[in-house]
């Protein structure tokens, strides 16, 4: 995963066949799809047929689900209904993703990308004992970079700062069983995705709407509206123009982006019954997001405003015999 750049959930779809994974330009919402089965209904209250955990926790939330892969072991993606082992909502798959684990000995790393834009990347982790037969490992990823869209009316667009952090407790007991506390947590913030405003009209041969002809659409522009507009504009109204640039935008609002913080509190608990094993597994989750004042019609007119807020939390308690 490492070689291939796949430093998060967003980026499983480049590398796992049968997985697409969409996020609409920002984690305000990740959708998986799993052979064809989605959900793409986008508000905060509805769960994905293609579930996701982490570390054995279920992730309920849209808005959660994209997220940065760091110090890992390995991530599942598991293809076809998978109820009997996860439960609910995983009828199209489960994306499983599984963290490295403490170790016996004192281990760790670091490692530092940067790249254009600002661009720059830190992650690291340090494990071992740390008394009493008690292994830990701590783990962190920082991730940020500068806007790469041109506003325009000045500044810039497309920027983020995501740091993700997760810290583990092992504790064996005598090969009885074992208990694993973990602690995670995240802070997103994103910008607003960007939009563009796009030239089209009615052919007069079809009646399809079409695009690309600036003429065709300064004539439409002044017979259905009555407005006169410059060479090459892009609607109607503002009197932008496309200078052909995929970087170029004009939005009219700033944006507060996208705002994330998500924690989430796991203790897995191992019993050895001698025929049977015993598995608890206790999970809690807070969830806070908020995304405002995306310029969604991407003109300098003030035409359509998309904003979300969300506060959830969620408790769950698994318990499984296996023998």
């Amino acid at each position: 995963l490492r070689d291939q750049v796949v430093t998060s959930t967003v980026a499983l779809g480049r590398v796992a066949p049968n997985l697409t994974v969409t996020d609409y330009g920002n984690p305000v919402i990740t959708v998986f799809t799993l052979r064809g089965v989605s959900q793409f209904d986008f508000s905060d209250h509805q769960e994905s047929p293609v579930a996701v955990f982490v570390d054995g926790s279920y992730v309920p939330y849209l808005s959660a689900v994209g997220a940065s892969l760091f110090d890992l072991d390995h991530v599942e993606v598991l293809r076809g209904p998978q109820g009997t082992l996860f439960g609910r909502n995983a009828t199209g798959g489960v994306i499983q993703v599984v963290s490295a684990r403490p170790t016996e000995t004192p281990s760790g790393y670091a490692l530092v990308q940067a790249g254009d834009h600002g661009s720059i990347r830190a992650e690291g982790a340090v494990s071992g004992p740390i008394g009493g037969g008690v292994l830990g490992r701590l783990s962190l990823v920082d991730d940020q970079h500068d806007g790469y869209f041109k506003n325009t009316l000045g500044g810039s667009k497309g920027d983020g700062d995501d740091l993700s952090w997760r810290a583990q407790l092992y504790k064996d007991f005598d090969g009885r069983g074992d208990l694993t506390l973990t602690a995670r947590g995240s802070r997103d913030r994103t910008s607003t995705s960007p939009y563009t405003a796009s030239a089209a009209y009615p052919d007069p041969s079809t009646g399809l709407f079409v695009k690309g002809d600036g003429a065709a659409f300064a004539d439409f522009c002044s017979n259905f509206f009555g407005a006169t507009v410059g060479a090459n504009p892009v609607d109607c109204v503002s009197g932008d123009v496309n200078d052909h640039n995929r970087y170029t935008i004009t939005a009219n609002r700033k944006g507060g982006g996208f705002q994330r913080d998500y924690y989430n509190l796991n203790a897995t608990l191992n019993v050895d019954l001698g025929d049977v094993k015993l598995t608890s597994i206790t999970s809690y989750g807070h969830l806070r997001k908020g995304y405002s004042d995306e310029d969604s019609d991407g003109t300098s007119y003030d035409l359509l405003v998309f904003a979300q807020d969300a506060r959830a939390e969620d408790f769950s308690q698994e318990l499984r015999l296996a023998g």
